[in-house]
C-alpha cells in the first residue's frame, strides 16, 4: 500500500475518531457537568501532550507564548459555547452538520479580516450552507432552537479560530502550539465551572468511561493522526475526507442515541454536506487533474 494511500486511510480513521468525539461527549454529560467535563478532557490532553514536548516549551519565546495563551484563549471560549449547546441539543447529529460550516465561514473571515482571497467557490457554497441551515434550524414558528443557534455560534468561533492559528501559528511549532492551547482550554473551562457549577452527589462510572474516551481517543490519538496524515495525504484528497466528519456523527447518533431525522432535516444535512463539497471542489479538480497526469505517465 502507498504512502499516499495509507495517509487516505488514517484520515478517514481520523473522521471516525471525531465523529465518536461527539457520542463520547453527549453519553459523558450524563453525568457530569458540561463545563466540567470540558476542563477535565482538555487538561488530561494537555498532560499525554506536555511529556512530548516540555522541554520545548521552555524554549518559546514570550511573543509566542502571548500568541499561544490568545488563540488559546479563543478556543476555550468557542469549546464552552459548543459543549452547552451538545448539553441542550435534542439532535446531536443536526449540530454535527450546523457546525461544519465553519469550513465556509472560515474563508470569509480570512477575506474580511486577514486580506485573504475569496475563492468563487466559498461563494456558490454559501447559499447551499445556508439553505441547509434553514432546513434543520427553523420549524414552523420560523424560531431557531437555542441549541442550534449555540452551535451555529461556536461554527464562527471555530473559524476564528483556525484563522488565528493560521496567522500566528507560523513561526511556533506545532506540537506546543497544540499543547499550550490545551491548558488554556483546561484551565479556562476549569475556572468557569469552579464558579457556575456544581457537582452531583455521585458520578456513575459509565461518565468516567466516556471522558477517558474522549481524552485518549477523540482527542490524543485523533490528533495525533490527523498530523500524520494531513502532511502525507494530498490536500484535496484531505479534504473530501474532512467532509464526512457530520455523516459519521449522524450514523453513530442513530445507532447509540436513539436519535432519528425527518425529510426536512435529512435534507438540510444533505444541501450542507453538498456546500462542503462544493467549497473544496478547486481543491478535487487539480488532485484529480494530477491523478490523470500520473496515470498517463
Amino acid at each position: 500500500m502507498s504512502r499516499s494511500l495509507q495517509a487516505d486511510a488514517v484520515m478517514l480513521l481520523v473522521t471516525l475518531l471525531a465523529a465518536s468525539g461527539w457520542i463520547f461527549t453527549k453519553l459523558a454529560l450524563e453525568g457530569l457537568p458540561p463545563i466540567a467535563f470540558l476542563a477535565l478532557r482538555f487538561l488530561g490532553s494537555f498532560l499525554l501532550l506536555v511529556i512530548f514536548c516540555w522541554y520545548s516549551l521552555f524554549r518559546l519565546n514570550l511573543k509566542q507564548w502571548r500568541c499561544a495563551v490568545s488563540v488559546g484563549l479563543v478556543q476555550g471560549i468557542t469549546m464552552m459555547i459548543w459543549i452547552l449547546a451538545i448539553n441542550r441539543a435534542g439532535q446531536v447529529s443536526e449540530g454535527a452538520f450546523i457546525t461544519s460550516m465553519l469550513s465556509i465561514i472560515a474563508p470569509i473571515i480570512a477575506w474580511l479580516f486577514f486580506s485573504s482571497h475569496l475563492k468563487r467557490e466559498t461563494l456558490l457554497a454559501l447559499p447551499l450552507s445556508l439553505a441547509g441551515m434553514a432546513l434543520l434550524a427553523l420549524d414552523g414558528s420560523w424560531q431557531f432552537e437555542s441549541a442550534q443557534l449555540l452551535f451555529l455560534v461556536s461554527a464562527f468561533g471555530f473559524a476564528l479560530h483556525i484563522n488565528l492559528t493560521n496567522y500566528f501559528g507560523q513561526n511556533i511549532p506545532s506540537l506546543p502550539f497544540t499543547t499550550i492551547q490545551m491548558a488554556v482550554v483546561g484551565g479556562l473551562a476549569a475556572l468557569v465551572s469552579f464558579f457556575t457549577e456544581s457537582w452531583p452527589a455521585t458520578v456513575n462510572s459509565s461518565a468516567w468511561g466516556w471522558l477517558l474516551a474522549s481524552i485518549f481517543l477523540a482527542t490524543g490519538f485523533r490528533y495525533t493522526l490527523q498530523t500524520w496524515g494531513i502532511k502525507n495525504s494530498t490536500a484535496g484528497n484531505a479534504a473530501l475526507i474532512m467532509t464526512l466528519e457530520p455523516v459519521w456523527t449522524a450514523i453513530m447518533s442513530l445507532h447509540w442515541l436513539g436519535e432519528s431525522m425527518d425529510k426536512k432535516a435529512l435534507t438540510g444535512c444533505t444541501l450542507i454536506l453538498l456546500s462542503l463539497i462544493v467549497s473544496r471542489w478547486q481543491l478535487l479538480k487539480r488532485q484529480a487533474r494530477r491523478t490523470g497526469e500520473s496515470v498517463r505517465v
